[in-house]
């Protein structure tokens, strides 16, 4: 089948790699790039001040950093 998922193949090792959007080392804080993509995406979208508009810049806050994965 070709769907079939098998351990250890890429979705495997992308489940549990962590990619991270910022560090803090002073303090050890890790900001891993999933929050930093989700915080910045609402974040952007609650700002957009046209409707119609609302969901690109949405998107755009979600692939704003993809270039860091």
């Amino acid at each position: 089948m070709e769907n079939e998922y098998y351990p250890g193949d890429s979705r495997d090792i992308l489940e549990k790699e962590e990619y991270l959007a910022h560090v803090i080392y002073e303090t050890g804080r890790k900001q891993l790039l999933e929050e930093h993509l989700k915080n910045v995406a609402e974040f952007a979208g609650k700002i957009c001040p046209l409707p119609e508009l609302k969901n690109l810049s949405y998107l755009t806050g979600i692939l704003h950093d993809i270039g860091k994965a």
